[in-house]
This record gives structure tokens, C-alpha cells and sequence, in this order.
């Protein structure tokens, strides 16, 4: 399943809501945001005119978002999440994320992730999220969390890409039945978020040279190079990708 990213500059935020309408329009199904992306009413609004136009049912389309990363106890994410289906205009989503392992905004504030993920199971109980699952935890925050759940994790997003291939994680995901989502399949265009140990960063995809050569091997674009490789990988390792637009 390829999922529809929605991270966007500042200035271009409100654009999102015709390239979500045209997505669905055009057989997306999977759209995935972000309390962060500051972008959730645009893509609410476009969602609810694609319904209303019929391009597809609410039980038709799958919604991702991620917690608010200002969160930092589980009691507060209930009404994070309420918030995101305001903007939103949804009764819940379909898959409900913790964003990053730790507090990505203040490093000096106190971050307990089994606390927060005690308040992820609350609202899946409750039915605001049909699913929900964490983003950016490597193997050791994953394993951690599987030691106090009730409710374990059913996707973890991360990125993954020809030149970021994340392989030794993917496969701990699914020994414990955790389903991988991929973003940033054509890599990082600035410095990557939330992972000051990737050291050297490699170069996205349209930039690197085995990708280039690639492309002109075979008479096509390092994007199409790029998304052939991760159609292949998905066969073999079950997961599901976000474009990031």
C-alpha cells in the first residue's frame, strides 16, 4: 500500500487540501499526516470534499496521524488526539502514532514512552484510533515498550529507502509481528529529524550515484529506479510506504 505524505512547507500548507482530494480522487486510499506537520485541517478539509464528491467512503480511506510531540504523559494524549480529529474532521483514525521515542521539541523536559504508550492503548480501547503504533523507535525503544504493553504495537514507521535500507530493523519488526511503514522513500532532502546517530547521512536517492547510473541503464528516472526498488522490497518484507509530498 503506497500512502499519501503530507509534510509541506509553511507557505504551501493550504494546497494541501486539492492534492488530497485529487489523491483520493485518483485512487489513493491511505493518507498520512501528522500533529507536527501543523497541516491537519487542511487535510481534514480535503478528505471531507472527497467524501462529499464520492470519490470514496470514510470506510474506503485509511488515516494515519502521529501524536502531538509535545506530549509527554499519557494522560495527555487523549485529548491530543481529540484535538487531531477536530482538525481533522474525523470521528477517529485508522492508525494512531507515537511521532519519536523521545521529546524531540525539549530535551531537558522528562519523557516516559511507557507512560504515553499507556495512554496510546486508552484511546484504541475507546475507539478514536483502530490501530496504533509508534514511529522512529529502533529495536532497544521497541523492546522496552513490549515489556509494559497490553496492547502491542502494530506498525512502526521508519525510513527506508535504497541508500537507508534499515534492514536489521525491519526484520526485528517482523519477528514480533510489527508491521513496518516506510517514509522518505527517496530520502532526506535536509538533515534528518530525530536521528543524530545516522552519521554519515547519505545523500537522497535522486543524488546518489549508483542510483544515477541506474537510471541511465535502464532509460528511467532515480525516482522510478527508486520506487521499482521499494515495489521489490514490499513483496519480500511486508510493509507499506508513505510519499512524502
Amino acid at each position: 500500500m503506497i500512502a499519501l505524505g503530507t509534510i509541506m512547507p509553511n507557505d504551501q500548507r493550504e494546497s494541501l487540501t486539492q492534492t488530497v482530494i485529487t489523491a483520493i480522487k485518483t485512487g489513493y486510499r491511505h493518507i498520512n499526516t501528522a500533529a507536527y506537520y501543523r497541516s491537519e485541517e487542511y487535510i481534514g478539509q480535503g478528505i471531507a470534499d472527497a467524501v462529499q464528491k464520492g470519490y470514496a467512503t470514510r470506510e474506503e480511506l485509511f488515516i494515519t496521524t502521529k501524536l502531538d510531540l509535545r506530549v509527554v504523559k499519557g494522560d495527555e494524549v487523549s485529548e491530543a488526539l481529540k484535538a487531531s480529529l477536530s482538525r481533522l474532521k474525523l470521528n477517529y483514525v485508522d492508525l494512531f502514532l507515537i511521532h519519536c521515542p523521545l521529546n524531540a521539541l525539549n530535551y531537558t523536559v522528562a519523557y516516559d514512552v511507557v507512560d504515553v504508550w499507556k495512554g496510546m492503548e486508552e484511546v484504541k480501547k475507546v475507539g478514536l484510533a483502530k490501530s496504533i503504533g509508534v514511529s522512529n523507535f529502533d529495536s532497544t525503544q521497541i523492546n522496552r515498550l513490549l515489556t509494559f504493553n497490553e496492547i502491542r504495537p502494530a506498525v512502526n514507521e521508519i525510513e527506508i529507502n535504497p541508500t537507508f535500507t534499515n534492514l536489521d530493523l525491519v526484520a526485528y519488526c517482523q519477528s514480533l509481528n510489527i508491521t513496518v511503514s516506510a517514509y522518505a522513500p527517496f530520502g532526506f532532502f535536509v538533515p534528518r529529524p530525530f536521528r543524530p546517530d545516522v552519521d554519515p547521512k547519505p545523500p537522497p536517492t535522486p543524488d546518489n550515484t549508483l542510483m544515477k547510473e541506474l537510471a541511465e541503464k535502464y532509460s528511467k528516472s532515480t525516482a522510478q529506479i527508486t520506487l521499482r526498488y521499494l515495489k521489490g522490497f514490499t513483496v519480500q518484507h511486508w510493509l507499506f510506504i508513505a510519499e512524502k509530498r
